[in-house]
């Protein structure tokens, strides 16, 4: 299979847990110190300040945060990263089946990633081409052209013609 050029280690469950603190100080006007997302991850989530620590540091490391000095507080400030047209990324950064990091493989027509062991070996049995099952629905679905949707316009059209004449009939016989 052809894999993710870079795999994460921080789960999705704790960056969004860490991103919730970030956005309580930020709303607090509060510096997003070590300290006090420490102070704030025990308080919430019964984390001690080496599990945040250790969990801040994937998650920098993984890009779901930033780490910055800030030169007024002398201190690191932790930041969510503010996506631009660099920094999107083709894919997902968790398996789309069971939402963990790891080492990850890529659809190839659209943004899902997942790992060997949450798709069939059906999928895994053709490296060069992972399709994942929401695109392998999507290409057997008939072409869209004029001469499949004809008779499904048709009947919209029907309907709507119908709608409006009852709403003149309605109309005339309510003003007349």
């Amino acid at each position: 299979l052809k894999e993710m050029a870079d795999s994460h280690s921080a789960t999705s469950e704790y960056a969004h847990k860490l991103w919730t603190i970030l956005n309580h100080l930020a709303s607090a006007k509060l510096p997003a110190t070590l300290q006090n997302i420490s102070l704030n991850m025990d308080k919430t989530f019964r984390w001690t300040a080496e599990e945040t620590k250790a969990r801040l540091d994937d998650s920098v490391s993984s890009k779901l945060l930033n780490c910055v000095f800030d030169k007024d507080i002398e201190q690191h400030i932790y930041q969510v990263p503010i996506a631009t047209d660099e920094t999107v990324r083709e894919h997902d950064w968790y398996c789309f089946e069971c939402h963990a990091a790891g080492q990850l493989y890529p659809c190839t027509k659209c943004f899902r990633v997942y790992h060997s062991s949450c798709i069939s070996a059906e999928l895994r049995a053709n490296p060069a081409v992972l399709l994942c099952n929401a695109c392998q629905e999507i290409e057997k679905e008939p072409p869209c052209n004029l001469e499949t949707l004809s008779p499904c316009l048709s009947k919209i059209l029907q309907s709507a013609e119908k709608m409006v004449n009852n709403f003149i009939i309605y109309f005339h016989n309510y003003y007349v």
